[in-house]
């Protein structure tokens, strides 16, 4: 339990499996932990702040057995699991921390996206439909542009906004152009979507990319890190030419359905935890602290800034008879989720509730990972490959590898 005496009286409670960052929201009042589990048996007449993760649904129920509740705070870039028509009935306020996870996922996609091309082994420049250009998926059309691909973007909300709006990450740079998603069907080869999960308003995103539209498109890949619910992934398995995809949120979470996870055509399937980056959870909790001490009119709370640890580089050889490993090698062994992955297929054949206790407890009991610009990368070649090496180099840089070093040498270890 977090407490900073007599000045503060507020009570928080503060979902269990919030690490990251937790002493900082310790700081901003009397706390105490909660199982997302075990939220109903919570006595909750005294909280006055609930922070919580995408995990716990707030709703009138919850709201009606906590009447001193003046804010609920979610350590989440999303906040679809928070009902905001009944928040604001009830006079609650909230925050979120929007973009906390966007590097994290763009890893994530950035894998995903290398490892689909690799398999559909093409003979020109990939063309990438975009889905939504918030914070991930700006991130992701910079990386994409930057190993050369071919970039369509579509964000309907974001167009109207600004008309004729192009997205970049840098001055100076080649922007795509915002089109509708049926031009992306028309003419892209796979899509990562990047949207909230919005049910109502006249861009709502839940079921906005179906099987028949991409059946009827050029697109053979897909990748949903937003939300289940956005993309008919299990029907999108079913189809007499199933796409290629990458999933880490599921219609039916957290209960993936069998299909896809014993579907060949799933080249990546992992528990919800795109986001599940080092850097990415302390801004999680660390965005919350000032919202949270301005709603209680509170003393501020000191921030500080992320510390990464120091991780040994992945080291890199040239091979006389095969070159350097694959990118989506070297990217999948940086992202190292593969364990994940194989533990959740491993669950396709038990029952529901079965699964979806293992999908938590996957979900909920891994380290998180450190984030692509914090890992480093030594590529080591002879002297004659540096040109075939420092194109690796820029590769892995393009895809956001923070410290990538090219070593060369005369002649190669015997």
């Amino acid at each position: 339990m977090g407490e900073r005496g007599d000045t503060m009286t507020a009570n928080l409670l503060i979902d269990a499996n919030i690490t990251a960052g937790r002493d900082l929201l310790e700081q901003c009042g009397n706390s105490r932990t909660f199982q997302t589990e075990n939220l109903e048996k919570e006595d909750l007449r005294d909280v006055q702040g609930l922070i919580c993760r995408t995990a716990t649904k707030v709703g009138p129920a919850l709201l009606d057995r906590a009447p001193s509740l003046k804010f609920v705070a979610t350590a989440s870039a999303g906040h679809d699991h928070l009902d905001l028509a009944a928040l604001e009935h009830r006079g609650v306020r909230w925050c979120s921390s929007p973009g906390c996870n966007a590097s994290s996922v763009a890893d994530y996609a950035m894998t995903a996206i290398v490892e689909v091309l690799d398999r559909m082994r093409m003979s020109r420049i990939p063309r990438v439909g975009v889905v939504g250009l918030g914070h991930v998926g700006s991130r992701v059309a910079a990386r994409c542009r930057a190993l050369g691909f071919e970039i369509h973007a579509c964000d309907p909300p974001r167009a109207a906004r600004e008309a004729g709006a192009h997205v970049g990450e840098a001055p100076g740079t080649p922007t795509p152009p915002l089109h509708p998603l049926t031009t992306l069907l028309g003419e892209c080869d796979l899509l990562t979507v990047h949207v909230p999960l919005t049910r109502v308003g006249p861009h709502a995103t839940h079921g906005l990319l179906k099987a028949r539209d991409v059946s009827a498109s050029s697109v053979r890949a897909v990748i949903n890190t937003s939300r289940g619910g956005i993309v008919e992934a299990t029907r999108l398995a079913e189809l007499s030419q199933p796409v290629l995809q990458a999933i880490d949120v599921w219609e039916a979470e957290p209960s993936p359905s069998p299909a896809l996870l014993g579907a060949a055509e799933v080249v990546m399937a992992t528990p919800h935890i795109a986001g599940y980056g080092a850097a990415a959870k302390w801004a999680a909790s660390a965005l919350l602290v000032s919202p949270i001490t301005s709603i209680l009119n509170s003393p501020p709370v000191a921030v500080p800034s992320f510390n990464a640890p120091e991780v040994p580089p992945l080291t890199v050889h040239w091979d006389t008879t095969t070159g350097f490993p694959p990118l989506a090698v070297l990217l999948r062994t940086l992202l190292g989720v593969d364990p994940l992955d194989r533990a959740l297929r491993a669950c396709a054949d038990v029952p529901d509730e079965e699964r979806a206790a293992a999908f938590r407890s996957l979900r909920n009991s891994q380290p998180y990972r450190l984030e692509f610009a914090y890992k480093g990368v030594a590529v080591h070649a002879p002297a004659a490959r540096r040109e075939v090496a420092a194109e690796l180099v820029a590769q892995l840089e393009a895809c956001g590898v923070g410290r990538v070093k090219l070593h060369t040498q005369e002649r190669t270890a015997t």
